[in-house]
């Protein structure tokens, strides 16, 4: 101990007096740095999948837990039958708390060539790491109160007059906005709205005075990782990027894009053989529509339109099943479609009010009878939700130019159309030995969030 003490003791003479005349440490660029501290403090009724954090979907409501948890990872494991109404999915209620939305950043922008070329860098990270350790039996909550880190936008880019050059971590071109959500962290994913961020080179091109964008990036297709014990992801076995694009016109608060996304994965099929086989693709590909119109000061209307197949990933479209196979034993991507739309009205100038709807409509024919996603959950697709939608609404009022309180209501409604008496397999609670037949009801949840915010 007196040796770290003596160490420390030195360490301070020696830094002292350079800190005493440093002064004020600048870059020698010019530096942004921006971010929000938030609290959501969050009460929930009925159970949600991944938990209480945020919502992407709902489980049926007359079950204990998932209706097959095969489905998220564990390929024995069957239905839990409910003991008592009180379990069930639809009468559970939770209250939490969390900080983990909040966020920083810096945007570094480097002085202009004689050229015309101007080069700047953003890092911005959020505290929702996984941490693979939390367990609620231990006693403590290590994600709640000691987020780890996550890497959300890491890029380089460079501006000419009418082109950039964008390459590291950043939005899809895809979807390039989303409904306003003040209290659900994803934003609308697998509920209507498309796009997270990858890594990726972007090439952009304006036109009528910067109001018209062209994009075209390239990216890899995140898949699926594999079974058979081999640690392969199905979207970089492909062996070439995915294709992203768009067409932006903006002016005065109006917005009118058309993007589209196209990939594929190679995936490893079950058909010739226990161990399976490498070399079978499949696509993925959307087509989005997004709009955003002002009317007057006081109300803007926006929305996006978005259909296509294999939207799984980091496009978070379809619930998170991206391909199956049919009762043909033929692989196809799966087909979804879907969108959202909101109002925001601003009737003072401390108070907005936003109101809205998604829907994520997924190929009900192609999950009947199918297996989802074949070498790694392996669901039977009868199982599947067919329809996720979502409603809310939400007030916010700024206390200062810096703090914000907002209030969030959402209802979300997880539709299971294919899970009848006549389809559900008899280890899914089905028809079989004993079980009886048993119907899933639509998984609905309803959470309200009062959020802090202090944006800087």
């Amino acid at each position: 101990m007196g040796k770290k003490v003596w160490l420390v003791v030195l360490m301070a003479a020696l830094l002292c007096p350079l800190l005493a005349g440093a002064g004020e440490v600048k870059s020698k660029y010019d530096v942004d740095f921006y971010g929000y501290v938030k609290l959501d403090a969050i009460y929930q009724m009925g159970y949600a999948f991944p938990g209480l954090d945020f919502i992407l979907n709902a489980p049926p409501g007359n079950y204990v837990g998932f209706p097959n948890n095969a489905a998220y990872g564990s390929a024995t494991s069957t239905i839990r039958r409910p003991r008592g109404d009180e379990q069930e999915n639809r009468d559970a209620d939770a209250f939490g708390m969390t900080a983990r939305q909040s966020r920083f950043g810096f945007l570094i922008t480097g002085p202009q060539t004689d050229g015309g070329i101007t080069t700047r860098a953003r890092l911005e990270m959020d505290f929702y790491g996984y941490d693979p350790g939390r367990k609620a039996s231990s006693n403590q909550d290590p994600i709640e109160n000691s987020g780890e880190l996550r890497l959300r936008r890491a890029y380089v880019e460079i501006m000419g007059d009418n082109w950039s050059v964008l390459a590291g971590n950043e939005w899809m071109v895809i979807s390039p906005i989303f409904p306003m959500l003040t209290g659900n962290y994803p934003y609308g994913a697998d509920i209507g709205s498309l796009g997270y961020r990858t890594p990726q080179i972007r090439l952009t091109g304006y036109a009528l005075d910067k109001k018209l964008k062209l994009e075209v990036a390239f990216d890899n297709k995140l898949g699926d990782p594999e079974a058979f014990g081999f640690d392969v992801d199905t979207g970089r076995a492909f062996g070439a990027p995915a294709y992203e694009y768009g067409i932006t016109y903006a002016s005065e608060g109006l917005m009118i894009a058309y993007t589209g996304h196209w990939a594929e994965e190679e995936i490893q099929s079950t058909r010739r053989g226990n161990l399976g086989h490498f070399g079978e693709r499949v696509n993925s590909y959307s087509n989005n529509v997004s709009i955003k119109v002002p009317i007057g000061d006081a109300i803007a209307i926006g929305g996006e339109y978005f259909e296509g197949a294999n939207l799984d990933g980091w496009i978070t479209g379809a619930q998170e099943n991206g391909w199956l196979m049919n009762r043909h034993g033929d692989i196809e991507p799966l087909h979804c479609s879907g969108g959202w739309a909101d109002i925001e009205l601003k009737p003072m100038d401390n108070v907005k009010i936003n109101g809205g709807w998604g829907l994520d409509d997924v190929s009900d024919n192609q999950l009947r009878l199918a297996t989802l996603k074949p070498g790694y959950y392996g669901m039977p697709g009868d199982l599947a939700i067919t329809k996720n939608q979502m409603w809310f609404a939400n007030v916010g009022y700024n206390v200062t130019s810096s703090t914000m309180i907002t209030m969030e209501w959402l209802q979300v409604i997880s539709e299971y159309e294919n899970a009848t008496a006549k389809h559900v397999t008899a280890a899914a609670g089905g028809p079989g030995p004993g079980i009886p037949h048993r119907q899933f009801d639509n998984g609905v949840v309803n959470r309200y969030t009062l959020s802090f915010w202090y944006i800087f």
